[in-house]
């Protein structure tokens, strides 16, 4: 499961509106478990404490995300772009009794960095975060990295792209610290009902086309894993947000 959540790091980049100038576009992304019993506890400890303690750190953007309907639903994202990674050379100073409610809180947490591939994606034209959005672990056989990169840009993209299959964006990150090597996409839909209609690749592609996809990539994927994250605004911001998303 965890590394199914860390494919919602890639939302944050074009969901808050942040690139950097030059290089890669870096995201941490932390996986939280919360204990059953301390959900509320723990939204509003994120809402009054620890994302005012992030903006004051000047971040300028974090996302936050749950899961959805499938899965562990006790398990949240918080997503931040990383500037530099000399930053973790500095301690932090959160209020010690404000992680010890984190702590308390929470039965399990994880890390990652991603960065973020514009060269395989087509971004969102709504700066509006999704409610709903279809998010896939994708597990590549070691060495074959740019290889399934390529498989992406001239096969997956352009069918992605067409207006067809009904989706708002398509976005891909790689994984490089934290977790399994990997690609993680994500699939913006308007809401749950767009999955009754059938698979993005079915509303494009006939099954001679879909065949032929799926030869190409085998041997390349040695898992795929699919999940459904929904937005939480509420313990979100960034720096185009009204000053109603930051309360």
């Amino acid at each position: 499961m965890k590394q199914i959540l860390s494919i919602l790091a890639v939302l944050a980049v074009s969901t808050m509106g942040w690139t950097q100038s030059e290089g890669p576009n870096w995201i941490q992304v932390n996986v939280v478990k919360v204990k059953p019993e301390y959900i509320s506890e723990f939204i509003e400890l994120q809402k009054n404490d620890i994302t005012p303690y992030v903006k004051k750190n000047d971040v300028p953007w974090r996302a936050a995300w749950k899961t959805g309907v499938y899965g562990n639903t006790y398990t949240f994202v918080f997503v931040t772009p990383i500037a530099s990674f000399a930053e973790y050379d500095e301690q932090g100073d959160l209020d010690p009794v404000v992680a010890a409610k984190f702590v308390k809180y929470v039965s399990d947490r994880d890390s990652y960095a991603a960065i973020y591939r514009p060269d395989l994606s087509k971004e969102r034209d709504n700066a509006t975060p999704p409610n709903v959005i279809v998010v896939t672990d994708i597990g590549v056989a070691p060495g074959r990295e740019a290889e399934y990169a390529e498989y992406v840009k001239t096969d997956v993209l352009p069918y992605m792209s067409d207006p067809k299959t009904g989706i708002e964006g398509f976005e891909v990150s790689q994984n490089i610290f934290g977790g399994p090597v990997g690609f993680t996409t994500v699939m913006y839909v308007s809401n749950f009902a767009y999955i009754d209609g059938g698979s993005s690749s079915s509303r494009t592609l006939d099954e001679a086309e879909r065949r032929a996809l799926a030869k190409k990539r085998a041997g390349l994927v040695t898992h795929v894993v699919r999940t459904l994250g929904q937005y939480m605004p509420e313990l979100s911001y960034s720096q185009t947000s009204s000053s109603n998303d930051e309360q």
